[in-house]
C-alpha cells in the first residue's frame, strides 16, 4: 500500500499526462483544420496520418507515465486523474490554445507560401536577366540557384501540397467577390456613359 503523499503524486502525474495528451490533441486537430482535412475526402489521408502520429506518440508516453507515477499499477485514481487532466485543460486551455495554434500554423504556412513564391518570382526574374545578360555570368548563378533551391523545395513540398487546394479555393473566392464587387459599383452609374 502507498503512502497518502505517494497516492498524491500518482495522481498528479496521472493529470498532467492527462493535460499533456489533451494539448497534443489539440495540437493534431490545429494541424488538420489549416490543412483542410475536415471531411474532405481529399484530406482523408491527412486525418488518418494524423491519427496514427498522435497514437504513435501517445502510448509511449502513456507507458512512460504509467511506470514513473504509478509502477505500472492501474488503480482508479489513475483514470481519475487521466480524466479530470482531460477535463481541465478542455474547459480552460483549449478555447485558447486551439485557435492560437490554427492562427499560428496559417501564419506559418502562408509565409512559407509567400517565401516559396517569392524564391521562384526572383529566380525567373534571374533568368530573364540572366539570358537578358547573356549568360556568361547569369546562367551559372541561376543553376546555383536552381542547385540550391531543390532541396528547399522538396522539403516544403510535404507541406505546401495539402495546403495548395484550400489556398486555390480561397483565392478563387476573393476574385470572385473581386468581380462581384467591380461588377456592383461599375453597375452604379459611376461613368458618363453610366446614366
Amino acid at each position: 500500500m502507498f503512502s497518502p503523499g505517494m497516492q498524491f503524486f500518482m495522481f498528479t502525474v496521472m493529470v498532467a499526462l492527462g493535460l499533456a495528451l489533451a494539448f497534443l490533441f489539440d495540437a493534431f486537430r490545429a494541424v488538420r483544420v489549416v490543412a483542410g482535412g475536415r471531411g474532405r475526402t481529399g484530406g482523408r489521408w491527412l486525418v488518418d496520418a494524423a491519427d496514427l502520429l498522435f497514437w504513435l506518440v501517445a502510448v509511449p508516453g502513456i507507458v512512460f507515465a504509467l511506470a514513473l507515477g504509478s509502477w505500472g499499477q492501474l488503480r482508479a485514481f489513475t483514470f481519475l486523474g487521466l480524466g479530470a487532466g482531460v477535463l481541465v485543460y478542455t474547459a480552460l486551455g483549449s478555447p485558447t490554445l486551439l485557435p492560437a495554434m490554427v492562427a499560428g500554423l496559417m501564419a506559418f504556412t502562408e509565409g512559407t507560401v509567400r517565401t516559396v513564391r517569392f524564391a521562384g518570382r526572383a529566380s525567373r526574374a534571374l533568368a530573364r536577366r540572366g539570358r537578358w545578360a547573356g549568360g556568361a555570368v547569369g546562367r551559372p548563378i541561376l543553376r546555383l540557384a536552381g542547385f540550391l533551391m531543390r532541396p528547399v523545395i522538396g522539403l516544403l513540398a510535404p507541406l505546401w501540397r495539402p495546403l495548395a487546394a484550400p489556398w486555390r479555393r480561397w483565392q478563387e473566392r476573393a476574385r470572385g467577390w473581386i468581380r462581384a464587387l467591380q461588377a456592383w459599383s461599375g453597375g452604379r452609374g459611376a461613368g458618363p456613359d453610366g446614366g
